[in-house]
């Protein structure tokens, strides 16, 4: 899944189960030919503020009135529209293999211009579409992939007995959890000097990328968000009391309940 092609073809899934992911969109860009990154961020910029970003991209009134006077090439954005009219199609409630086997043609002539042994490569997108017949959902298989490049299997922690209509409770790094969504989501660890991390301490820019990761933690989820801060953490120096994070403490009381939770020590 490290594979550069690979790469590509889950950019466009993730495009279509999350139109908003900036990173996907970056990508999807540098593989159009004509078209630069200055090009790129001027367009995210301006679909990202809609309802529905790939349908803004095929909108010529939208452009005139939200890009005018930006320097975009008018053959980059013309193979841009070409390339993206065909992900208007591609519903997040097909079937994972059936829109991978989609974009599978989509990819093609980009890989003939790109690689010499494209043929090879366009047989790896058809074998992952094999691969995702396990998965009902784009969601589901972007889930299992964000946890481990190299091994798609989740882990499950239960407590008592496994039951069948348990979900299993993914770990996974705020990173890797760019574009995708969950019902309920925990972030722990929100003390000082943790989140954000005492190393970017008096650097403005680095703390400024510290708050950007936090906001796309908390917006991973959909109904429930659970911020942990302990109040004490362990060190090689013992136990020592923690402050709560800068990033929650800015953060409008108005819109989150606080409690406590005490455990005894083991």
């Amino acid at each position: 899944f490290e594979r550069s092609h690979i790469k590509d073809l889950i950019a466009h899934l993730r495009i279509i189960e999350n139109p908003y992911d900036e990173l996907s969109w970056s990508r999807i860009f540098s593989m159009i030919p004509g078209f630069g990154t200055t090009s790129g961020s001027k367009i995210f910029s301006a679909i990202s503020q809609t309802e529905h970003p790939i349908e803004a991209i095929l909108n010529k009134i939208f452009f005139s009135a939200k890009l005018k006077g930006q320097r975009i090439p008018k053959d980059g954005l013309r193979n841009l529209r070409v390339h993206i009219k065909q992900l208007i199609t591609l519903s997040r409630v097909e079937n994972p293999s059936e829109v991978i086997l989609n974009l599978t043609e989509l990819l093609e002539d980009p890989l003939k211009s790109k690689y010499t042994d494209w043929y090879d490569r366009l047989d790896d997108l058809k074998q992952l579409s094999i691969y995702v017949t396990d998965f009902k959902t784009i969601q589901q298989f972007l889930e299992q992939m964000s946890l481990n490049v190299s091994e798609l299997d989740s882990r499950t922690t239960l407590l008592g007995s496994k039951k069948k209509d348990e979900q299993p409770l993914i770990l996974s790094t705020i990173h890797r959890a760019k574009g995708l969504e969950w019902r309920v989501v925990f972030i722990p660890m929100l003390s000082e000097d943790y989140f954000p991390s005492n190393r970017v301490a008096g650097d403005e820019n680095a703390f400024e990328e510290e708050r950007r990761v936090f906001y796309v933690a908390i917006t991973r989820a959909k109904d429930q968000l659970f911020l942990i801060s302990p109040s004490v953490i362990s060190g090689f120096k013992g136990k020592k009391i923690a402050g709560l994070s800068q990033f929650v403490s800015e953060l409008n009381p108005k819109y989150y309940l606080k409690s406590k939770v005490r455990f005894k020590s083991l």
